[in-house]
């Protein structure tokens, strides 16, 4: 599994190609798994990559095989084929709402807030290491500053003059 969700991770970085098309998978609450068939793709939002056959290119659309999402309560919600319209762009998107009316709803939405609640916190998290490697960053800067200050104090510079016998030396 986490070698499929890498890939998929992959092909939403990649450039397209001229006959592929990439719908991202939303699921209302949030937190629904996306599957095609027995394949699970993992928690939505999810982005699949498609690619559309010559006949397909030429009509302006493509039908592609059906998704379901599953909730944390066990309700589902499916597609049996997804159409895409290549006027719509080749970046479309997709939301599965959970059916109303199924037990566990509650849980649904609990589970949501702690995403969401986790997802706050990573972003937190990141904001702290982020500062903190701005801190270092300064931090070494202000040590190279002191350290190139420290090398100036060491450095003797001498000026000598002879008169005479007597040679005068200045340094400073």
């Amino acid at each position: 599994m986490k070698k499929l969700v890498l890939l998929v991770f992959l092909a939403g970085c990649a450039t397209l190609k001229p006959n592929e098309f990439q719908v991202t998978y939303y699921s209302d609450p949030p937190g629904a798994i996306l599957f095609q068939g027995p394949q699970n793709f993992g928690r939505m939002p999810v982005t699949l990559t498609y690619t559309a056959s010559d006949y397909e290119l030429g009509v302006g659309e493509s039908n592609f095989h059906g998704t379901t999402a599953r909730w944390i309560s066990g309700a589902t919600a499916s597609i049996e084929s997804i159409r895409i319209s290549h006027a719509q762009g080749r970046k479309q998107h997709f939301t599965f709402t959970r059916p109303a009316g199924v037990a566990g709803l509650e849980h649904d939405i609990s589970y949501a807030m702690q995403l969401q609640q986790a997802a706050n916190a990573a972003e937190q998290l990141r904001l702290q290491r982020q500062s903190l490697g701005l801190q270092a960053i300064q931090h070494q800067q202000q040590m190279e500053l002191l350290r190139q200050q420290q090398l100036n104090r060491n450095n003797i510079n001498c000026t000598s003059q002879r008169s005479g016998n007597t040679v005068h030396t200045n340094c400073f």
